[in-house]
């Protein structure tokens, strides 16, 4: 458990169970090491919120895929394997599209606006934007562009130190919650 408070996508998981219970929905998250225990048996639909690991879709279950990150990980044939594949970018859903039909769409990543208020967020010494995420060893093309546009921008996350000017990054790490005072 204290290990996932670190990902981010444990973060989103959480916000869209949340989400999903108040439209009457019963949920329940599984983390990696919970997918080959059996614990899907007997669910209607698994929604697999698609990252570094390749997920077995469930026989006689509606199989979903929310692909949030790292796509050049996710293969035709696992693509297949779903009945159907949202993915976080409307130019690669297009894309997809074009091979696996009306199975893949666009469904943008988002957060819980029950904790996420930008707007009674304090502003004092932050930037004009604040990206927060690790740099997986590769340059981001949203963080480029805003700093190319000129935008005051700074990181929190790791890997970037070889990758921004100087000055740009504030932290390796901030935990989720101080996100959200």
């Amino acid at each position: 458990p204290a290990r996932r408070d670190n990902w981010g996508d444990w973060h989103f998981a959480t916000g869209l169970r949340k989400a999903l219970e108040r439209l009457g929905c019963q949920v329940r998250i599984d983390c990696l090491a919970d997918w080959s225990s059996g614990v899907t048996a007997g669910d209607d639909v698994n929604l697999v919120l698609r990252g570094l690991s390749r997920y077995r879709p469930v026989p006689g279950t509606v199989n979903l895929m929310w692909l949030i990150s790292h796509p050049d990980a996710v293969d035709d044939d696992e693509i297949a394997g779903f009945d159907h594949v949202f993915v976080a970018s409307e130019p690669y859903a297009d894309k997809l599209a074009a091979r696996h039909g009306g199975r893949v769409s666009a469904l943008l990543q988002c957060t819980d606006p029950e904790i996420f208020h930008p707007a009674l967020a304090p502003v004092a010494d932050l930037p004009e934007a604040l990206f927060v995420g690790n740099s997986r060893g590769v340059e981001r093309p949203m963080l480029r562009d805003a700093l190319a546009a000129g935008i005051d921008c700074a990181v929190i996350g790791e890997g970037w130190d070889a990758l921004l000017p100087a000055g740009r990054l504030l932290a390796p790490h901030i935990p989720n919650r101080e996100l959200f005072r």
